[in-house]
């Protein structure tokens, strides 16, 4: 092996400083050369904002462009849909759509279905899926499919992020809001070791399915 010094930033894939977005890309890989990987999440609703409708969603077509920047400038992209947003009202508003008037990252089809949810205590105005749902992982995997078709081996996806929790964070606490932090309120919505458990095995499989040869991160 014969190296050579160059002027240039090399980005070795799965290393390096990451950048999390929310928007399209607006020259970030230009200015930032040093980020290998920019990282983009976002509510649910904006994968689906119409039930089936995945194709040209807000989501997919920021994706796509970040894909596409990724290609250009030989970088990353990483993947997370968002299910709940506690003590952000802001962030989730900008994409929520209402669930008995209540602010939701998860389309509304879902909880009409039968999937459990609850209002978030304390005021903030937003709604809560309960992840461990049988028929919230229902929806959740048919979302999982398509992205898995679209996205699963691109050279440039750095990963794909199993979502549940606070902003998709495998959290349930650290919210403020007494009745979360001690679980009672998740308890009373079917809370149990062994419930929590089906559910990780779930969305690691259904992820896996989805992504046979991608990374997945929690």
């Amino acid at each position: 092996v014969h190296l050579e010094l160059i002027d240039d930033v090399l980005i070795n894939p799965g290393a390096g400083w990451q950048l999390l977005v929310s928007g399209p890309p607006r020259g970030e890989m230009e200015r930032l050369p040093l980020v290998s990987t920019f990282y983009y999440r976002t509510c649910w609703t904006a994968f689906e904002p119409e039930q089936g409708r995945y194709e040209d969603s807000p989501a997919v077509r920021i994706i796509d462009a970040w894909l596409a920047e990724a290609r250009r400038y030989g970088r990353y992209v990483a993947i997370r849909v968002v299910p709940w947003n506690s003590r952000n009202p802001d962030y989730q508003r900008r994409c929520a759509q209402k669930v008995q008037g209540y602010d939701s990252p998860v389309p509304p089809h879902v909880f009409e279905a039968g999937a459990d949810g609850f209002p978030e205590p304390g005021g903030s105005g937003a709604w809560v899926p309960v992840f461990w749902d049988p028929v919230y992982l229902r929806y959740h995997r048919e979302l999982v499919a398509f992205l898995g078709k679209r996205y699963g081996g691109d050279p440039n996806l750095a990963y794909i992020d199993v979502p549940a929790g606070n902003y998709g964070e495998m959290n349930l606490t650290n919210t403020g809001v007494p009745e979360l932090d001690d679980l009672s309120l998740w308890r009373r919505h079917g809370l149990r070791a062994e419930s929590w458990s089906r559910m990780l095995r779930e969305l690691c499989d259904m992820y896996r399915e989805a992504f046979p040869h991608d990374l997945l991160v929690a």
